[in-house]
């Protein structure tokens, strides 16, 4: 008697890259907020020293302040990147693993119908 082995879905890497991508994405909603923060705070920081040194210089300083909600740098970009990966892995993995399977009638184990006759 031969068997098929079915293929699990902890093999797949687009399940991985599912798993590792909504981790991400949870950790980074939850980050966020303090990476606001200390972003804010160390964007001030540089537009301090810049400041600093427009006025040394006898310009007028043209840097405006950065805050919270007004930041040089920003997250939107890898929250993207995350859904994106997310949605895609999440496509492949359902697709390989659960929608080929079912059309092409793979129950695990079948039996080879050379050998079924003993």
């Amino acid at each position: 008697m031969t068997t098929r082995s079915r293929k699990s879905i902890l093999e797949s890497p687009w399940y991985w890259v599912y798993a590792f991508s909504a981790i991400g994405l949870a950790l980074l909603v939850l980050i966020g907020p303090k990476f606001a923060q200390r972003q804010a705070q160390q964007e001030n920081q540089h537009q301090a020293r810049q400041r600093a040194q427009q006025i040394q210089m006898g310009k007028q300083p043209t840097v405006e302040p950065s805050t919270v909600d007004n930041r040089i740098i920003q997250l939107k970009p890898l929250f993207i990147f995350l859904i994106v990966l997310l949605t895609v892995a999440w496509i492949v993995t359902w697709y390989t693993h659960f929608f080929r399977q079912r059309r092409s009638g793979c129950s695990g184990d079948t039996i080879d119908p050379e050998q079924e006759i003993s």
